[in-house]
C-alpha cells in the first residue's frame, strides 16, 4: 500500500512540528517536507509529488485562497486547513460531477448545446 504523502505548509514553525509529530505516528502517511513560505507551495507539491497539503487556515469559514491555485495545477489534491486560534479544520478537495441533459437531435439542438442554452432544450424527454 502505497503511503499518504503530506505537505506540511503551516505557520507558525510550532505548528508545523505538532502537525508531523501526529502524523509521525501512523505507518501509512509521510510528510514529505514542511515550508513556512506560502509561495513555495505549488514548487513543493510538485517537487516532492504530495498527495495532501496541510495548511493554517487564517480565517474560520473562508477557503484560503491558496486553494485556487493548488486546485488549477493539481486537482487530485487534498488541502486541509487547521484553524490557528480553534479546534477548527477544514478538508477541500475537488470533485468532479458528471451531469447530462438530452438535446434535440436537430442542427439548432446541437448549437444550443454547444452554446450552454440548455434550458431551450427538453429535459424530461426519454
Amino acid at each position: 500500500m502505497d503511503k499518504v504523502r503530506v505537505l506540511v505548509a503551516n505557520r507558525p514553525r510550532l505548528m508545523r512540528e505538532a502537525v508531523r509529530t501526529a502524523l509521525s505516528r501512523h505507518a501509512d502517511i509521510e510528510v514529505v517536507s514542511e515550508i513556512e513560505d506560502p509561495l513555495e507551495i505549488l514548487p513543493a507539491i510538485e517537487r516532492t509529488q504530495a498527495h495532501c497539503l496541510i495548511i493554517a487556515q487564517e480565517e474560520f469559514g473562508r477557503r484560503p485562497a491558496i486553494c485556487n491555485s493548488v486546485f488549477a495545477e493539481y486537482p487530485d489534491m487534498k488541502i486541509l486547513a487547521v484553524a490557528t486560534g480553534s479546534d477548527d479544520s477544514v478538508l477541500y478537495w475537488v470533485f468532479m460531477e458528471i451531469r447530462l441533459s438530452r438535446i434535440e437531435t436537430s442542427e439548432e439542438g446541437v448549437i444550443n448545446a454547444l452554446r450552454g442554452n440548455l434550458a431551450k432544450q427538453s429535459l424530461s424527454r426519454d
